[in-house]
């Protein structure tokens, strides 16, 4: 585990300081998949024929272990068809055709203060954007984050059983490989939906402590320090760790180093020891889901290489 913590120290071949947020138009077709995680498919809304809106939603949960699919274009349905997912595998799919305009649906659900949501409401809003976990096989983010109070009993290599309440909040600002940018890019701009998210999450969790981990190679980020000198409990801090070094940002070495706690394996998870760990984009899609509403449709990536010197 010692040399797991500390990890492989790559050549840096991004630079935070130079990210540059691109706006891409939309794509002239897309390819919806109804089932983009472990669970069960959604079920169509919409027919051939069908004009639609960007955020409008084209299919529906039929249980608690699938959300709803969203439209990313505007335009007309094409097919409803099977079509390969991003494992190769078969799934049902809503083509969509753009027409150009990039139109949005009107909003029907009001914004709320997080104080006024139930945890129970906060997690039917995460639902109903469509959220999942980042994880290699991904679920629907509310079953991620609930029951959060009753974590399962895992056993260690060693035979001790984890049985502990979720008491930290890791944001992870750090991006799964040290040549992606995506997360190291969103922590430091100000986004409103920031302390939102953090807000939703500590009041799914129960976590009292919010700790923010940072690539120590980035500058200061001065809304984040905010963030810490306006908690007057001093349950919010920054720490910076080295995110050239591979893999320190996944999950196991994340843990270890951030809080020099051990993750249950083989099937442990994060809150098993305590600890609601999610990534500052995630975080930020809570808050817009939980505040506004708002679906997610967009994705920001990191582009590179010689193809990023092409783009815009």
């Amino acid at each position: 585990m010692g040399l797991f913590s500390k990890g492989i120290k790559l050549p840096k071949k991004a630079d935070s300081t130079t990210f540059k947020l691109i706006e891409t138009p939309p794509p002239k077709k897309v390819i919806l998949p109804l089932k983009q995680y472990i669970g069960e498919p959604s079920q169509p809304t919409v027919k051939v024929g069908d004009n639609v809106k960007v955020g409008q939603i084209i299919a529906t949960s039929v249980s608690d272990s699938s959300i709803p699919v969203h439209a990313t274009i505007s335009g007309s349905v094409t097919d409803i068809t099977e079509h390969l997912d991003y494992m190769g595998v078969p799934v049902p799919s809503i083509i969509i055709e753009s027409d150009g305009t990039d139109t949005w649906i009107e909003p029907e659900g009001e914004e709320k203060d997080i104080e006024s949501l139930s945890p129970t409401e906060i997690l039917k809003r995460i639902n109903e954007a469509g959220l999942i976990s980042k994880a290699l096989v991904p679920i629907p983010l509310n079953i991620d984050l609930s029951p959060i109070d009753q974590p399962k009993t895992h056993l260690y290599l060693t035979g001790k059983r984890v049985v502990k309440k979720t008491d930290t909040l890791l944001i992870n600002a750090l991006d799964p490989e040290p040549s992606l940018g995506v997360n190291r890019y969103l922590a430091g701009i100000v986004n409103d939906e920031l302390p939102i998210g953090i807000a939703a999450l500590k009041a799914i969790t129960g976590a009292l402590n919010t700790l923010f981990v940072v690539d120590k190679g980035t500058p200061p980020f001065p809304h984040l320090n905010e963030m810490v000198a306006k908690d007057e409990e001093e349950a919010t801090k920054i720490i910076s760790l080295d995110g050239q070094r591979f893999p320190v940002a996944l999950t196991v070495p994340l843990l270890k180093a951030a809080l020099g706690r051990e993750l249950p394996l083989p099937y442990g998870h994060p809150r098993d020891i305590g600890v609601a760990l999610y990534d500052i984009e995630t975080t930020l899609s809570i808050g817009a889901s939980v505040h506004k509403q708002i679906p997610q449709v967009e994705l920001p990536i990191t582009v590179g290489g010689g193809l990023s010197l092409k783009v815009g």
